[in-house]
């Protein structure tokens, strides 16, 4: 499979106050303005079924009970679960999901693969999740390489995808091992849907505002140390 990455001019881009904008312009400008990101994640749409990622779940593909089970299909109302909202996919809306039966014990995998990266690279994984009942939503934390990257909380209203995405700096990691944790361990509820989840290479314009927020992060801390 080939791939065009846009590779950043140096490894310490959150340590160096010198990257500048017109630096990260020049990068743009050598990988092209109208390459297409390519999805590094293998399945992220659940098209193919099961197959291609880890979990800590136990597959239960004609029963959505008990809890700590998943299924790979396109509705998780019933049969699956008889107390889920019936709705579609996000993809097509008559296409695959991941429907999850939150676990109640701590620090279970709900989905994990490993994928390879360029070092210095700047990458956004991102995903859509729903809840298809409407008590107690999952709190699904998102980590790459066992660092958190930040918590999302699921719709409360069922049935809805919402979306969520966190931008990732592979520095000299040539590797990310992407993992997503349930922090919710309420039995009653904590009922949710994945679907396609995204780990690309960002398109220039979000490349180049990345660039302008470091620049502006590195500017305020050199402020913030002259007044002190």
């Amino acid at each position: 499979m080939h791939r065009s990455l846009c590779v950043l001019p140096s490894a310490g881009i959150f340590g160096r106050v010198q990257l500048a904008i017109a630096a990260i312009a020049a990068s743009i400008a050598l990988c092209g303005v109208a390459q297409a990101s390519t999805n590094l994640i293998f399945n992220g749409n659940f098209e193919l079924g099961n197959t291609g990622f880890y979990t800590d779940y136990n597959f239960s593909p004609s029963n959505g009970v008990p809890e700590g089970v998943y299924a790979i299909l396109s509705n998780p109302g019933p049969p699956w679960h008889p107390l889920a909202t019936s709705y579609g996919d996000h993809t097509t809306g008559s296409g695959l999901m991941m429907a999850v039966n939150g676990h109640p014990d701590p620090n279970k995998i709900v989905w994990q693969q490993t994928v390879s990266v360029s070092a210095n690279t700047a990458y956004i994984f991102s995903g859509w999740v729903s809840s298809w009942y409407p008590t107690s939503p999952a709190q699904l934390q998102i980590s790459i390489n066992s660092i958190p990257l930040g918590v999302v909380t699921a719709p409360n209203t069922t049935g809805v995808w919402q979306q969520f995405s966190f931008t990732w700096f592979s520095g000299t990691s040539t590797t990310a091992v992407l993992s997503i944790v349930n922090l919710n361990t309420e039995r009653i509820g904590n009922d949710f849907a994945l679907d396609d989840l995204s780990f690309v290479v960002p398109e220039p314009v979000s490349l180049l505002a990345l660039g302008a927020g470091l620049i502006g992060l590195a500017a305020r801390k050199r402020l913030r140390s002259k007044v002190s």
